[in-house]
């Protein structure tokens, strides 16, 4: 097994893909659920708790590894194409799981349901890292799916209030998916637009990723009343780390006209970041300019996730 592990592995290294650094356990859930649902007896002995792992002899493994092997790396694809770039970008990795399952022997996945599915359960999901979350996703709503009857429609909850509320945290689930579909946007940067973004920034995100205040910090310091958040991630987006730097504590008012007057198509860079034109044209900052921006970003993002989700009832709230 730690053979067949380390092959896998140097697949994704020979593709420069930062799943290199998946969990090893959780390549083996991920089998787990492959032979789960080949499985045609009553009771089924596969999944995912340590118990059921048990069951998956060395036998079993060698003789399904390269089936296995493949839906896992479709499963990377896809996840990767979602701008998941790696296990820690995941809002939980359990996510993988039940998608893994779907596409197991799958020859015409609906990968644009899958995708739905993904985006729903990483906005409306305040946990998901349990075997009952995993199996009720595989065996109701991908077992549906796959047999073209979509019985549990999908729902989401989008609260505005909640958005401009989040932190950047690497352990916080809601964080990760804000920053991941930001990501999926595919941001440019403020000052060229051409300029590669995601590889420099986004994927050196860590325990303490570099990533731009659009109202910067120090910009803000002593202005702003008590309970106002600096550090919201509707206050957050992806540009270079040059960038950044180019900066530093400058009003937004000041930097965003000196990028925007060199560079034709600056709308479509703000477009890209969920950046309100509005608040960008002011002649002067006042205080309460920081929350109105926050409130209107919000809002671009929550109807940007909700057009992005047509076949689920999205509600948005404040």
């Amino acid at each position: 097994m730690r053979d067949n592990l380390n092959d896998l592995k140097n697949i994704l290294i020979s593709q420069g893909s930062r799943f290199r650094e998946i969990d090893d356990l959780l390549i083996i859930q991920m089998v787990a659920l492959c032979l789960r649902k080949d499985y045609t007896g009553s009771r089924n002995p596969f999944g995912i708790t340590p118990s059921a792992l048990d069951n998956l002899t060395t036998d079993l493994l060698e003789r399904n590894w390269d089936q296995c092997q493949k839906t896992i790396l479709i499963t990377i694809k896809f996840l990767t194409d979602l701008k998941i770039q790696g296990p820690e970008m995941l809002p939980f990795s359990y996510y993988a799981l039940p998608i893994c399952y779907y596409f197991h022997g799958n020859t015409n996945p609906n990968t644009e349901i899958v995708r739905q599915w993904f985006w729903v359960t990483a906005f409306g999901s305040d946990d998901f890292r349990s075997s009952t979350d995993v199996y009720n996703s595989c065996e109701s709503f991908f077992k549906d799916l796959e047999r073209n009857e979509i019985g549990n429609i999908l729902s989401l909850t989008i609260s505005k209030t909640k958005l401009i509320q989040t932190n950047y945290n690497y352990r916080n689930a809601l964080s990760r998916a804000i920053l991941a579909f930001m990501a999926n946007l595919n941001p440019l940067d403020f000052e060229n637009s051409r300029a590669v973004v995601l590889d420099n920034v986004y994927l050196l995100l860590s325990h303490a990723p570099n990533l731009h205040h659009i109202y910067p910090h120090n910009f803000l310091k002593g202005k702003l009343p008590p309970g106002i958040n600096p550090d919201s991630l509707m206050n957050i987006c992806f540009i270079r780390q040059k960038t950044n730097s180019q900066i530093g504590d400058k009003n937004p008012l000041t930097y965003f006209k000196e990028f925007s007057s060199s560079i034709r198509d600056f709308d479509r860079i703000l477009k890209s970041h969920l950046i309100p034109r509005e608040y960008i044209d002011k002649e002067q900052f006042e205080p309460e300019d920081y929350y109105k921006f926050l409130l209107a970003r919000a809002s671009l993002f929550a109807e940007t996730l909700k057009a992005e989700l047509p076949d689920a009832r999205v509600t948005i709230t404040d």
